[in-house]
């Protein structure tokens, strides 16, 4: 779980505790509880916000993870998280495929000269 996941998952358990203590105090819910709470949940708001947009910054910056953010981006219901997802994920399997392909490189030369 990423950080950024991990915040959302926390924001939304709060929004679910004040919910249920409202339901069960009504009226004798404190409005010290309910304004902490709040404040909880506004405070990792920020947090998500400010993460997503360094997450944006980078992919604005990295050419290929841009263009394949973008391609994401376009098909309609994919939102940031799973855009982003997608777009590291393919980035990721690019650079893996290319240090695989030097390695197998490396490990012919390293053949061709031992039995040379």
């Amino acid at each position: 779980m990423t950080y950024r996941d991990k915040m959302v998952v926390d924001r939304a358990s709060y929004q679910v505790r004040i919910k249920e203590l409202q339901g069960q105090m009504g009226d004798g819910l404190h409005d010290a509880v309910i304004n902490s709470t709040e404040g909880i949940m506004n405070m990792l708001s920020k947090e998500i916000k400010s993460i997503e947009k360094n997450i944006h910054e980078l992919i604005e910056d990295n050419k290929d993870l841009h263009n394949s953010f973008e391609l994401v981006t376009s098909v309609v219901g994919i939102g940031f998280a799973t855009a982003t997802f997608f777009a590291v994920s393919d980035d990721l399997k690019q650079r893996v495929s290319k240090v695989e392909g030097t390695i197998y490189n490396n490990l012919q030369s390293l053949h061709f000269n031992l039995q040379s």
